[in-house]
């Protein structure tokens, strides 16, 4: 099976609701995912394949992703689905790589606003590159925390966790944010509170004129 060369790296792109917004997919590592279905029991099977300009062989045994993500992207995407493990944002570059330059994989945090108008963590799974002719030029999936465990310590907020994956616009990114994933199950987070922000959880001398 032919797959068009990779593509090493994408223009920058104004974002189509915020024109001062810059984003693009740098020089990340692309994938197609291809479903296919069986005429008489109608089952999908799933065909990732990744472009890149290292040994495919190896990329192919080192970067498997959750097939509970492959499944989603092919329910909500259809049966031709181009991603990228790399997103950026002005500034800012998040990634989701199972296998980032072969030391492991690296899925970056963002506070994302959803819908209630509240503000989450939120893991990017999977950048999706949208067709020329649709509203944006990407798509990002990500699995986010649901609401605090009420455990909370000065730079440490704790989140529960969810499973599941949403489909978001580059636009509800908040900001990038730290996360410690410190639960073997995968059920709770803490977030760590913006470095920006840390001075003002201390005491300063200036409130104790007589020290």
């Amino acid at each position: 099976m032919m797959f068009p060369p990779p593509v090493l790296s994408q223009p920058l792109l104004p974002d189509p609701c915020h024109p001062n917004v810059v984003q693009s997919t740098k020089q990340a590592t692309r994938a197609t995912l291809k479903t296919t279905r069986d005429a008489l029991t109608n089952r999908r099977t799933l065909h990732l394949s990744w472009h890149t300009r290292y040994d495919l062989t190896k990329l192919a045994n080192t970067c498997q992703l959750p097939d509970r993500l492959l499944d989603f992207l092919s329910k909500q995407f259809g049966d031709d689905v181009q991603i990228c493990t790399e997103y950026r944002r002005d500034e800012h570059i998040f990634r989701c790589h199972p296998n980032y330059q072969s030391d492991g994989p690296i899925f970056d945090w963002m506070r994302v606003l959803f819908d209630d108008d509240k503000i989450y963590p939120s893991r990017l799974a999977a950048v999706v590159l949208c067709a020329e002719n649709a509203p944006e030029p990407y798509q990002l999936v990500v699995q986010c925390t649901t609401r605090q465990t009420g455990h909370k310590s000065v730079l440490l907020t704790e989140w529960y966790m969810c499973s599941d994956y949403y489909v978001i616009s580059p636009e509800s990114i908040q900001a990038p944010c730290f996360v410690i994933e410190h639960t073997d199950d995968d059920s709770k987070i803490h977030e760590v509170l913006g470095r920006e922000l840390w001075a003002n959880e201390f005491t300063h001398l200036d409130d104790y004129p007589d020290f």
